[in-house]
């Protein structure tokens, strides 16, 4: 499975190091391409970079190191980041998460069994099955709709354009974690890797992520506030149709 990382909240001088450490620690989950998503509010501005190579040497190019710093100076950010294990589509940058679809920035971690139903349900065409969750996002009556057509397992930080200052994770049949204090939070699918990179930081507090659980993380007075809120989606159902590809595709792999 993939990676997921990132963080939402005030930065400071060690936010770029954090996330790089993440980076690198999620790499074992994906070694096919790296990518971030980075979001400032107030003034709301976006960026997403991404590449076909491992977190290590993704974290050396000095255009995202440039981008890292300048982002870090503003006042509210958030980081959507991503290590891919591909499962759909062929290994590609334009295929590489973070994705942008419509209004809304987002990574996934997981697979969804009924991806080629929900193409054909709704005659719509993409190479990564992650792709389809954006179509449903901007399509479906609102984000608890898009989740009750999923089926499979996710994890999926996203960001609405039109909230810039809200970041959201909606949880199933995957991992995820997160750390908190005060005005910022980080998070990644494995708890430790969250404990490894912020050693040494005071103050936070560690959360393995529930199930069917929609997270948002949001400013509030100077603070960062979770709400938690329930989640529909379909059990884990097996499809031949998907998983014949995906368990063909992992025999061949190097790692």
């Amino acid at each position: 499975m993939c990676g997921i990382y990132g963080f939402t909240g005030n930065p400071t001088k060690q936010t770029s190091g954090i996330i790089k450490k993440l980076g690198e620690l999620n790499m074992s989950r994906g070694r096919d391409s790296t990518g971030l998503a980075l979001i400032g509010h107030k003034p709301n501005i976006a960026t997403i970079y991404k590449n076909i190579v491992e977190a290590d040497t993704f974290f050396r190019d000095q255009k995202l190191i440039t981008l890292l710093c300048a982002y870090r100076r503003q006042p509210f950010i958030t980081i959507l980041g991503h290590t891919r294990f591909a499962t759909h589509g062929a290994i590609t940058s334009e295929n590489a998460h973070p994705f942008k679809e419509g209004d809304y920035f987002f990574t996934h971690n997981g697979v969804l069994s009924n991806f080629f139903e929900l193409e054909r349900k709704f005659n719509v065409s993409y190479e990564v099955d992650s792709q389809i969750i954006g179509y449903l996002l901007n399509n479906k009556k609102n984000e608890y709709e898009a989740f009750k057509e999923l089926r499979g397992s996710f994890a999926i930080p996203y960001v609405d354009q039109r909230e810039l200052d809200t970041l959201n994770v909606a949880v199933h049949d995957q991992v995820f974690s997160y750390a908190i204090r005060d005005n910022q939070v980080y998070y990644s699918s494995d708890i430790d890797h969250l404990k490894k990179a912020l050693k040494g930081h005071r103050g936070f507090q560690f959360v393995d992520g529930r199930q069917n659980i929609k997270y948002s993380f949001y400013s509030l007075n100077g603070s960062i506030a979770v709400s938690k809120t329930p989640i529909e989606a379909k059990a884990y159902e097996y499809q031949r149709e998907t998983y014949n590809q995906y368990d063909a595709y992992r025999s061949n792999r190097n790692y």
